[in-house]
């Protein structure tokens, strides 16, 4: 076999591992799929955890450079000042190359809610997030 064949062949075979996770979009019923983040500590924040200590749970995914997310951030931060103390966690998701640009818009759009940065896109792909803003509700039984 030529080699070039062996190399187109070894790609084809070998790609679709790379990306082996499972994603496919949420459907209304579905479980949410945990995944774990740095917070702007260090820390590591999972959606299991913010699930189970919540009644339930406002995930919205956003990109650092959307105006329509910016403008959001207010109508956001009134649902957690008004149903935080009721059990209901809010958390954000940036589209972002680092911490330093969420950083940089946790400055300029102060949402009172946690803002983690993905900078490797990871729950974008696991979520399959189309577009954003994109806002996932789910309770604390994970649906």
């Amino acid at each position: 076999m030529p080699l070039r064949i062996k190399y187109i062949l070894s790609i084809c075979l070998t790609v679709p591992f790379l990306f082996s996770v499972d994603a496919y979009p949420l459907e209304v019923g579905d479980i949410a799929k945990n995944f774990a983040l740095r917070d702007k500590k260090g820390g590591i924040v999972t959606l299991g955890a913010t699930i189970q200590n919540s009644k339930a749970t406002v995930l919205k995914f956003v990109s650092v450079y959307c105006e329509a997310c910016k403008k959001q951030t207010a109508d956001v931060n009134r649902i957690a000042d008004e149903y935080g103390n009721k059990g209901v966690e809010v958390m954000a998701v940036a589209l972002a190359n680092d911490q330093a640009d969420v950083d940089r818009v946790v400055a300029q759009w102060q949402p009172r809610y946690s803002l983690l940065a993905d900078p490797d896109k990871y729950t974008y792909y696991l979520y399959t997030v189309p577009k954003v803003p994109q806002y996932f509700i789910i309770d604390n039984s994970g649906i």
